[in-house]
């Protein structure tokens, strides 16, 4: 339960195609909350370093601008902290692969201090079995799994988080991962 007067930040993580977007749209929504998704937030940072660096593939231009882009989804997430009202319990949902940042506990916490510091962050980890993601990055045909994909190398199990986290497994049924995810705001 959040209280009043305290803005709690919903991060949804993940590796590539665990269905990070997906689940947060659907807490948002649910919370009418908002919902600062990595790629939508970075863009602009993604299309000025493809415009300084044309010559590189899709794939470069994200590594070039990884740190940039992080960045940019922590300063979405201050200005939103900034705008809520003081006098209600507030939550913003954000979503991102944040893998590095999550195996490194020095390195998120420099990460949360770039988001404003909040008080109550709520790190939920999204887990599948690496074929059922596979066949998710395969059928989502996304020109940023396509190097991957081309390789033919299997990704192996995601590593959990080494900061505090839970564990949503994504074989469930949406429904139910909306209801685990959302077990902190239930009043029962």
């Amino acid at each position: 339960m959040v209280q009043d007067g305290v803005v709690q930040v919903m991060v949804i993580a993940g590796p590539a195609g665990s269905g990070k977007t997906t689940l947060a749209d659907a807490v948002a929504k649910r919370l009418s909350a908002p919902h600062l998704d990595f790629d939508v937030v970075s863009a602009g940072v993604v299309a000025a370093t493809q415009a300084l660096h044309p010559e590189l593939s899709e794939e470069a231009v994200l590594v070039a601008c990884k740190e940039e882009r992080y960045d940019a989804l922590a300063e979405a997430i201050r200005e939103c902290a900034e705008r809520a009202d003081p006098l209600a319990s507030s939550v913003v949902i954000a979503s991102a692969p944040l893998s590095q940042y999550t195996q490194d506990s020095d390195l998120w916490a420099a990460w949360l201090a770039k988001c404003g510091s909040p008080t109550f962050v709520d790190l939920v980890w999204l887990d599948l079995d690496p074929k059922v993601r596979w066949n998710r990055m395969t059928n989502r045909k996304s020109s940023r799994d396509q190097a991957l994909l081309e390789s033919g190398i299997r990704p192996d199990p995601a590593p959990l988080p080494v900061v505090e986290h839970r564990v949503i497994d994504t074989s469930r049924p949406m429904a139910e991962r909306v209801r685990l995810t959302l077990a902190p705001f239930s009043n029962d």
